[in-house]
């Protein structure tokens, strides 16, 4: 089973903003919340994917981070050598 594009799970547009995603998730959840859906026995999954591709998003932004901060370290130092 393929996992669906966190970006549809949580109904945004492609490139939405960090903010808009977190607005996203928590109508998201909101709206799927087992607790409130008592009746849909889908909810819980549901509710689960969400969480899943918020949190994959979320190790995404944290790698990047990484990867930027491992980048401007190195060019830092190839910048020092010069000096």
């Amino acid at each position: 089973m393929s996992k669906r594009d966190y970006y549809e799970v949580l109904g945004l547009s492609k490139g939405a903003s960090a903010d808009e995603i977190k607005k996203g998730y928590r109508s998201k959840a909101k709206e799927l919340h087992p607790d409130r859906n008592t009746s849909d026995p889908s909810a819980e999954s549901k509710f689960k994917e969400a969480n899943e591709r918020l949190k994959s998003e979320v190790n995404n932004l944290n790698n990047s981070i990484v990867d930027l901060n491992k980048e401007i370290l190195s060019k830092k130092e190839t910048i020092e050598k010069f000096d």
